[in-house]
């Protein structure tokens, strides 16, 4: 059998040795604690098959998030009211990873128009002022046209130190 090297087995083709790196890489990601995924319920994370975010070691991934209220099931059609509410949705699937807006590292921020940004950068300002994440926005058009911002966050979880809140 051409490019099969014949060892000691016999005339048996020797499977291959692994390099040590990748067994290295193999036996770390193995300790690895499993992924957690948040869910909201929406129906839009089922027919989409995602998660409103996923918890990977000490990164939260937010999926991304929109002005609507899930609980009255209504979004307000003035954009900086989409915002704040866009943050509280993220604030909630932040939580459920025992992590803030605090810990949050990077954004992506989607308006569907030049003009809302504005009024959707205010709203960034009043939470992020002190932290300051990376952030890309970009204009782009939404799913639904009822939508006018739409946010994915990238968050770190820090570790609990006494006195930490």
């Amino acid at each position: 059998m051409k490019g099969i090297k014949k060892g000691k087995r016999k005339g048996r083709p020797v499977p291959p040795v692994r390099p040590r790196r990748i067994r290295r890489i193999e036996e770390h990601v193995g300790r690895r604690p499993p992924r957690r995924l948040v869910s909201s319920g929406s129906k839009f994370e089922e027919i989409a098959a995602y998660s409103r975010a996923v918890i990977d070691g000490p990164w939260v991934f937010v999926s991304g998030t929109t002005g609507f209220d899930y609980e009255a099931g209504t979004i307000d059609d003035d954009v900086g009211t989409q915002a704040e509410q866009t943050i509280r949705n993220i604030e909630w699937a932040l939580q459920r990873a025992n992590a803030g807006l605090a810990d949050i590292v990077r954004l992506r921020v989607y308006i569907t128009e030049a003009r809302h940004f504005a009024a959707v950068a205010q709203v960034l300002g009043r939470h992020f002022r002190e932290i300051r994440p990376a952030n890309t926005t970009v204009i782009a058009p939404l799913i639904d046209p009822r939508m006018k911002v739409e946010i994915e966050a990238t968050a770190r979880i820090r570790p609990s130190t006494e006195g930490h809140k």
